[in-house]
């Protein structure tokens, strides 16, 4: 049966094996910031990657304090309470975020591997050959499914290559109660939109930019992993913006719970994506594992009590449990075992009752959390960044609109003059023009080319 891929956005796959051991698999999802103490940082990635395996664990941000100098991926239960305060180029300091835009299979297969366009088979075969022979109506069916993925490929790759990055504020859900981290539904999303000189804080949708929202560049860097061609974005953390950032107004909250628009997307429209396909398909049996896996990382993460709950389907509980206890070979590429079987246990109705069930308690738990008295202290600004697939042809437009990735973990901008900026070691300070060689270096490729005119 004919499909366009399923495509997602998801942290670097160096990082996929240090976040499948969390208690869930948030940061697996979510883009990760990359610290430099050099503006010349390009050789440093490069040379991470390079690595076999490749690896970017060493140059994640970590909180710095003190002038302490802090570098490197910890484990969930390490990580400290407090949110990242990433720092000044003039404090030494310089920040990646760095997302990968992906097809939802098992292996997490990158958007630039769907196949290039493909001719047509040698020899079609004659509808007396079809009736009598299973391989070859096999054969046949596996050839237009792979010209339709080219197709897509095709259409999408555009949308690849136009990746940008967003930075957005967090504000207090409730003006009278202050951010918690542990509880995404304590904070609203705000986005940077208007015009240069006219600019300010507005709600932001948590599935796609807002109108007229800044975008960042998001460059992309190619490396190979297991001898497999892969690719992410990456976009320069615009620290130096922080005094604009938070000297802009923040409007009056919103009562949506964030946690329900990424259900919506990252659960329920693939699911019914995946019901429109049918149990015949050859691809659903893989698309599906990895939508239930990020089911059950969605309730491990927000609805722990009800994760063993969903007994509406009889198969339903028993895959969250096979695929969770499965994901770093679904991560790797491999298939569940033994395969889920998807005759007639996923229908629209069967949808319905989960997005109920889901919002019902989300809606309880936000409630609970309201009621109870605040325990978390005012703290400083906090921003998330997420990247953007560019917008796919107009014909397209209605299948994939702008899509947004998850949010980053939450982090603070350093004030000029924080008492706790990094110093650097003696002789290393950076140099303004270094540093406009490295970002031209960036800039370039992506700018469009101007053709001059030669002079007669």
């Amino acid at each position: 049966m004919k499909h366009e891929p399923f495509v997602t956005w998801r942290t670097p796959s160096p990082l996929w094996a240090g976040a499948a051991a969390d208690p869930h698999l948030g940061r697996q999802q979510a883009p990760a910031i990359l610290r430099f103490a050099t503006p010349d940082f390009m050789p440093v990635v490069a040379a991470a990657l390079q690595a076999t395996p490749p690896g970017l664990a060493e140059l994640v941000a970590r909180r710095e304090d003190g002038g302490a100098e802090a570098v490197g991926w910890l484990p969930w239960a390490e990580l400290p309470a407090q949110p990242l305060k990433l720092f000044l180029p003039t404090q030494h300091r310089y920040y990646l975020a760095v997302c990968s835009a992906v097809t939802l299979a098992p292996g997490l297969p990158p958007l630039t591997s769907l196949p290039v366009p493909l001719r047509s088979p040698d020899k079609v075969p004659d509808s007396e050959e079809l009736l009598w022979n299973r391989e070859a109506v096999e054969k046949l069916a596996k050839a237009e499914a792979e010209a339709d993925q080219a197709l897509w490929a095709a259409a999408l790759l555009p949308a690849l290559q136009n990746a940008s990055m967003v930075v957005r504020r967090l504000a207090a859900a409730d003006p009278d109660r202050p951010i918690d981290l542990a509880a995404p539904s304590s904070w609203r999303e705000l986005a940077w939109v208007g015009e240069q000189g006219r600019q300010g804080w507005a709600p932001a949708p948590a599935d796609r930019p807002a109108p007229g929202e800044e975008l960042h560049l998001a460059f992309a860097i190619s490396y190979a992993e297991a001898g497999q061609p892969r690719q992410f974005h990456a976009g320069i953390i615009p620290a130096a913006n922080r005094e604009r950032y938070v000297a802009a107004e923040v409007p009056a909250p919103a009562a949506a719970d964030p946690r329900l628009a990424e259900f919506q997307a990252r659960v329920e429209r693939p699911l019914r994506r995946l019901a429109a396909l049918g149990a015949d398909d050859e691809a659903a049996a893989g698309i599906s594992a990895m939508v239930w896996l990020d089911l059950a990382a969605f309730l491990k993460e927000y609805l722990p009590w009800l994760a063993g709950r969903i007994r509406f389907r009889p198969p339903w509980a028993a895959w969250l449990e096979q695929v969770w206890a499965q994901r770093l070979a679904l991560l790797a590429g491999g298939l569940p075992d033994p395969p889920l079987d998807l005759a007639g246990a996923i229908t629209p109705g069967d949808i319905d009752l989960l997005t109920e069930v889901v919002t019902e308690h989300l809606a309880a738990d936000h409630a609970r959390r309201r009621q109870a008295p605040p325990e978390a202290p005012a703290r400083q600004p906090l921003f998330v960044v997420r990247f953007v697939l560019g917008a796919a042809p107009a014909a397209l437009a209605a299948v994939w609109p702008d899509t947004l990735s998850r949010a980053s973990a939450p982090f603070e901008l350093a004030a000029h003059g924080d008492a706790g900026a990094p110093q650097p070691p003696p002789g290393e300070v950076p140099d303004a023009g270094e540093l406009i060689k490295t970002l031209a270096k960036l800039l370039t490729p992506s700018l469009p080319k101007v053709k001059r005119k030669k002079k007669d």
